[in-house]
């Protein structure tokens, strides 16, 4: 509720209607009410910088001051980096030019302090980013290399099996030929022994042959 009243009192001062003042007060009231600091401090800044749009410097310079002592307390470089801006204005205003130049002076050390904080977010988000694509890279390396050991294990295997098929049908391929010389020499002995048994037949009728004969 109270980030609408602060949101509607905005464009109520964009408009240039003076109700913008009525919703920063609600805003304010309701951040005192759950003792918001960071809320307060808000809505101080707000209401200061309406009065510095209107001229009202002290209003505003009672108003930001408020708001800045509580950023500081914080530790909100950005919050309190804006409400410095405002009161160098305001004190610019009214005539108090040492004060504008000690909030102008603040102004630039938080700038300086900001620029440092965001190029150390970016360095580490850098750095970050460098680390993930490192280790992304490694592990695609890593996974290249399992796959390339897979694959070639897998072919490893394959010529390993292929030639130990080759082996085993050439092996059989001997023992084949080996039982058909085998087996021909077996046939080539009984064909042997058939040829001399019927030469022994045929000259035991020629002895008798010429026995009788005589």
């Amino acid at each position: 509720i109270a980030n609408n009243y602060g949101n509607i009192g905005s464009l109520y001062q964009e408009m240039g209607n003076p109700k913008s003042l009525e919703y920063f007060f609600k805003r304010l009231q309701i951040n005192v009410q759950l003792d918001d600091i960071s809320g307060i401090t808000q809505s101080n800044y707000l209401i200061g910088r309406y009065y510095n749009s209107q001229g009202k410097y002290n209003d505003a310079i009672n108003s930001l001051q408020k708001s800045y002592d509580l950023s500081d307390s914080i530790g909100n470089l950005f919050q309190t980096n804006n409400i410095a801006k405002e009161l160098s204005n305001a004190f610019a205003g009214i005539g108090n030019f040492k004060a504008a130049y000690n909030y102008h002076v603040i102004l630039k050390h938080l700038n300086d302090s900001l620029n440092l904080e965001e190029n150390t977010q970016k360095i580490t988000r850098l750095e970050m980013q460098y680390h993930f694509r490192k280790d992304q890279q490694l592990n695609e390396l890593k996974y290249q290399k399992t796959e390339f050991l897979q694959i070639a294990v897998a072919v490893f295997l394959g010529i390993l099996i292929l030639i130990s098929i080759l082996f085993v049908g050439r092996q059989r391929a001997k023992a084949k030929q080996h039982e058909l010389e085998q087996k021909k020499l077996q046939l080539e002995n009984n064909l042997l022994k058939e040829e001399l048994l019927f030469k022994g037949i045929d000259f035991q009728d020629n002895v008798k042959y010429l026995l009788i004969k005589n």
